[in-house]
């Protein structure tokens, strides 16, 4: 016959509520995502989810965001006409994109030639 063991039953902890010295989960979830670095991608998802939404038809098929860091984003630009013409529209670009996530999440647009394109 087998031993079985068992283990003595432990109470189950509740949460405890803000006011008995709790803390929120919201308070939690923001230093956890910027700890491993998925607050930026996170970002990145939704821009690039809105990214024609906001910036219109023509931009979007012609730039795309690259990479967001320290509150900067870089755009990709597929053409030199196209790097030339957003050059002209940049703060206007930066005005929509931060009407859109908010200045908290974007500062400043660099345009630079898409890496990805031949």
């Amino acid at each position: 016959m087998a031993t079985v063991f068992k283990y003595p039953r432990q109470a189950k902890r509740q949460p405890q509520a803000v006011s008995d010295g709790g803390i929120p989960i919201g308070k939690l979830i923001g230093p956890l995502l910027k700890s491993v670095k998925l607050d930026e991608q996170c970002r990145m998802g939704i821009l690039e989810e809105k990214w024609e939404s906001t910036l219109g038809k023509a931009i979007g098929a012609h730039a795309r965001p690259g990479i967001l860091a320290n509150k900067n984003l870089t755009i990709f630009v597929d053409s030199s006409p196209w790097l030339s013409e957003l050059f002209r529209m940049q703060k206007d670009i930066l005005l929509k994109l931060q009407t859109t996530f908010g200045r908290d999440t974007i500062l400043s647009v660099r345009l630079q030639m898409d890496p990805g394109k031949p």
